[in-house]
């Protein structure tokens, strides 16, 4: 229960804070990215950067990260928030992540981890 309520609260203040903020253009993220730099607190996470992918379709997402971790489902922008709902699990619930700035082939997202902020930097995956 407590978690539900800091969840709510972190994506309360999320949503506070991006209301100003420039609407992403949704197209603008169709395609495959992947990650080059992971930071928690400012410093570097010691992991296989190669592994953490994302893609966009006009309605659905695909995420896979380390440890054969993977979510998949639809997705909605609300202003610069990046609203994302796992359909693979039963309980799936929604998660907020700030798009933080984006260009043609480069996608900077800012989350929280159990408190701590996480950036995550990718590339878009050129298609061959």
């Amino acid at each position: 229960m407590k978690l539900k309520i800091v969840i709510n609260i972190v994506l309360g203040m999320c949503l506070l804070f991006t209301a100003c903020e420039k609407e992403v253009p949704k197209e603008e993220l169709f395609g495959a990215w992947e990650a080059v730099e992971l930071t928690e607190e400012g410093k570097p996470l010691e992991i296989n950067l190669q592994e953490i992918k994302l893609s966009f379709k006009a309605q659905t997402y695909v995420y896979e990260s380390t440890l054969q971790y993977k979510e998949a489902g639809k997705y909605r922008l609300q202003a610069n928030l990046l609203l994302t709902k796992d359909t693979l699990k039963d309980n799936g619930v929604e998660k907020g992540i700030e798009i933080s700035k984006l260009t043609k082939d480069s996608l900077f997202l800012r989350m929280n981890e159990q408190g701590k902020e996480r950036r995550l930097t990718m590339v878009r995956l050129i298609e061959n």
